[in-house]
Formats: structure tokens, C-alpha cells, sequence
């Protein structure tokens, strides 16, 4: 009798265990099993839906029923406001359309160095991502990606980028520091626009066009990099940047006047002081600048 009741009192205890641990991981991590997948080709799956799996933290897995999980599908965790924080696997390559759109409390996400695509709106309205590092295999950063991520304060571009879609960094107001891969050629429209606090931005010298509104209302905005192959730098490119007192430019005078800058929407960047670019101290006096420890100076 006594072994018996020992016995019940065990399986009691242990009963109890494991729904504590069945509310926590209710709690604190989404379950794999309740996640939704589909088949994405014939070699691998992606993710379409959080399903029942309300966690605060997710972690996808990197293979499920066998296969490698490849993809997070478009609107897969659309507006799921308990999500806080999202784990990647490496086995994922593209970051769908809208995936976590208005994932208002959001606040950190490790992508891999395995996404070569960071889709259309991925984190729009992501209003509390602080954290979200780009990793170096990323080609391509679609339009609204980070749209009014406004926690974001710093981001790094890394080389592997040849795309960034229109207003992918728009309204991120928090943003104070961005540096610029050498893999882009184009800073598109309102990519940069509505960056408050973003006080110098350089842009890199494979850069030939900078459009419409890309650095549009940046208060903030004091000093910025402008290189010799820059061709056309679109109308309202620099509106609103009231801020802007350093132009530096890699080129000669002759070249910067043979820039195609549109006229309009362009008075800060044209009454901007202008500073030529040499290596070492001018004979002549006049407005020159240098780099000392990655950060322009003038001579």
C-alpha cells in the first residue's frame, strides 16, 4: 500500500512538472508543431503561419518532416503582436514579402548569412526592432523593408547588396548611423527619407544616381559624402535636410558642375558648404577635405 501511494505520489508530482513546462514553452517559445509550412519546390519547405504557436520568442527550425526549411513565406507572421523575438535558421534564403509586418513589439532578429533576399515590407511598422543586423550574402533589401522601424538606430549595408527597393529605411526615426555597401550603384527614392536623426551619411563610389526624396527630410543631416561618379542627383534628393552645412565631394570643381542635380527641392545641398577632396594639404588655399580614420575632414 505504501509502495502504491509512493507510486501516485510521483506520477502526481511529475504531472504537475510537465504542465508547468507545457505553459512555459506556451509562454516563451513557439512550437515547432504548430507552426505552418508548405512544400517550396520539391527539396525543402518554407514558413506560411505562426498557426497556434503564440510564443514570444520563435525559433524555426531548420528542417521540417526531413527537408531543409528554406523560406519564411510572404505575411507568415503578419501583425502578430506577441512575437518579441525571432531566431533564423541558416537553411533559410529569402525573408518573404510583408513576413513580419507590423510586428509592433518585435524587438530583436537574427537573420542568417544564408538570406540572399530581404523581401518587400519584411519589417514594416516593426516600430520596436532595435536589432536587426544584415549579414553579408544579402543582395537584395526590398522596398519598405524596414519602413518606419523606428527603433532601428544604427545599419550596416554590407557589399553583397546591389538592391535596395524604394523606401526601405523610410521614417526610421531613430536612425543615427548608417554605413553604405560598396555593391550599390543607385540610392533609390525615399530610401533614406524621414531619418530624423541621421546626422552624416557617405555615400560609396560605385554610386551613380541618387533619385528623388532618397535623403528627403533628414533634419539631422550635417555633412554628406558625394563621389566623383555620382551623375544625376534627382530633385528633392536632399529636401528638407534645413541641417546641411558639408558637402564633400571626391571629385574637381569641374566635374561637380557637370553634375546633373535637379533644381528643385535641392537649396540645402546647393548653399551647403562645397569641399574637394585631396590627399594631402593643399599649396593653394581653398575648401578641401581628407579622411581620418574613415571620417571626412577638412583641411
Amino acid at each position: 500500500m505504501k509502495k502504491r501511494s509512493a507510486f501516485l505520489f510521483l506520477c502526481l508530482i511529475l504531472a504537475q512538472m510537465l504542465a508547468v513546462c507545457a505553459a512555459m514553452t506556451g509562454c516563451d517559445r513557439g512550437s515547432v508543431t504548430d507552426m505552418e509550412f508548405r512544400l517550396s519546390g520539391k527539396d525543402g519547405y518554407e514558413v506560411t503561419g505562426i498557426g497556434d504557436s503564440a510564443g514570444k520568442n520563435v525559433i524555426i527550425p531548420s528542417v521540417y518532416r526531413g527537408l531543409p526549411v528554406t523560406g519564411i513565406g510572404d505575411e507568415a507572421f503578419y501583425d502578430c503582436d506577441s512575437l518579441t523575438g525571432v531566431i533564423i535558421p541558416e537553411s533559410v534564403t529569402r525573408i518573404g514579402d510583408r513576413s513580419f509586418f507590423s510586428c509592433d513589439n518585435l524587438t530583436s532578429v537574427t537573420i542568417p548569412s544564408g538570406v540572399t533576399e530581404i523581401g518587400d515590407s519584411a519589417f514594416a511598422y516593426c516600430t520596436n526592432l532595435s536589432d536587426a543586423a544584415i549579414p553579408d550574402g544579402v543582395a537584395r533589401i526590398g522596398s519598405n523593408a524596414f519602413y518606419n522601424c523606428t527603433a532601428l538606430e544604427s545599419v550596416i549595408i554590407p557589399d553583397s547588396v546591389s538592391e535596395i527597393g524604394a523606401s526601405a529605411f523610410r521614417d526610421c526615426r531613430g536612425l543615427t548611423d548608417v554605413i553604405i555597401g560598396a555593391g550599390i550603384t543607385e540610392i533609390g527614392e525615399y530610401v533614406f527619407s524621414g531619418c530624423f536623426a541621421l546626422a552624416g551619411v557617405i555615400v560609396p563610389d560605385g554610386v551613380s544616381s541618387i533619385k528623388g526624396h532618397a535623403f528627403g527630410d533628414c533634419r539631422s543631416l550635417e555633412s554628406v559624402v558625394i563621389p566623383a561618379g555620382v551623375e544625376k542627383i534627382a530633385s528633392g534628393a536632399f529636401s528638407g535636410c534645413d541641417g546641411l552645412t558639408c558637402v564633400y565631394y571626391t571629385g574637381t570643381p569641374q566635374e561637380w558642375d557637370e553634375t546633373d542635380i535637379g533644381k528643385s527641392g535641392n537649396d540645402c545641398l546647393t548653399s551647403a558648404g562645397l569641399f574637394y577632396y585631396s590627399d594631402g594639404q593643399p599649396a593653394e588655399d581653398g575648401s578641401y577635405w581628407h579622411y581620418e580614420n574613415g571620417a571626412p575632414v577638412i583641411w
